[in-house]
């Protein structure tokens, strides 16, 4: 069986930190920034298609090249925090231990994120996580989260009908659902997975065993 991880509030308490330096960023380079970090706002909530959007919608025909700009500078600002606030990075509770006890397992890891390659490996390295040899797949991969999940099961040579997509966000459920896999949720936002249809919801990975039994009861 694959598990694939989101990487926001699902294996890094980073959502504050990601939010704040991404606006930054983009204010930096376009002396203008979104209306919300509430990503469920966003038809796609992914980087790419965020800024990509916001920036069509400015009319800019550089598109590419401000992006670049734009996830050049939040990286930055990502890395400065890590250095001045290390506390901002966290793993969520457990998450390193789950990670090392599936890794000893017979379960394959995969990481799909609406994250850009560049920012997710910096939240991930500085939050503790070593993802080395760990197929990957992000929004600079593409723009649609559903894509991005299917890239990481194909990286991984696995079968989405075999996999469990492990996610916080609503557009986790929605994502899982539309392609047809096995969900489970984790994070802060539960309750509301749970309203939105996720069956098996955890609040942090605290307690291993329990995963672990979800997890045997397949996708």
């Amino acid at each position: 069986m694959l598990i694939i991880f989101d990487i926001d509030g699902t294996l890094c308490d980073t959502l504050t930190v990601d939010a704040r330096c991404c606006l930054e960023a983009i204010e930096h380079v376009m002396g203008r920034s979104l209306a919300t970090v509430d990503w469920s706002a966003y038809p796609e909530a992914t980087n790419a298609a965020i800024v990509q959007d916001f920036l069509r919608e400015c009319g800019e025909k550089e598109v590419a090249s401000l992006e670049r700009r734009i996830r050049e500078e939040f990286v930055l600002r990502l890395e400065d925090a890590g250095r001045r606030a290390p506390e901002l990075f966290r793993p969520i509770d457990g998450a390193l231990d789950l990670f090392a006890c599936l890794g000893s397992r017979r379960y394959d890891m995969a990481i799909a994120t609406g994250c850009w390659h560049e920012s997710a490996h910096a939240k991930l390295r500085l939050s503790g996580f070593d993802v080395t040899g760990i197929p990957f797949a992000s929004s600079s991969d593409a723009r649609r989260r559903v894509d991005i999940i299917t890239l990481a099961a194909a990286r991984a040579g696995c079968s989405l009908a075999d996999a469990i997509y492990v996610g916080d966000g609503v557009w986790d459920v929605k994502a899982a659902r539309e392609l047809g896999m096995g969900f489970i949720g984790v994070g802060r936002k539960h309750e509301l997975l749970r309203a939105h249809g996720a069956r098996r919801v955890f609040e942090s990975f605290r307690d291993t065993d329990r995963f672990l039994s979800a997890l045997d009861d397949g996708p």
